[in-house]
């Protein structure tokens, strides 16, 4: 996790508090936002507001479920 915030500002580091795992190639449609989602879940935090990275658009469908959103990234 830290390797990944120091991309970020300092102001922002301490926010980082999970990660889903590597993608593996698989192609399968918004598997990120399940992932995501199933993380947020089995940590207690489905109900809080929460943004993920990614660099893949086809990661993520427009209706996230909670309070979700997505910063894409250039691959």
């Amino acid at each position: 996790m830290a390797e990944l915030a120091a991309y970020f500002a300092v102001d922002v580091r301490h926010r980082f508090v999970g990660r889903t795992g590597i993608d593996s190639g698989a192609t399968q449609l918004r598997r990120r936002e399940r992932e995501c989602w199933q993380w947020l879940c089995v940590h207690g935090r489905e109900h809080e507001r929460w943004i993920a990275i990614d660099d893949s658009l086809d990661n993520f469908g427009q209706d996230l479920p909670g309070a979700g959103a997505v910063l894409f990234t250039d691959p």
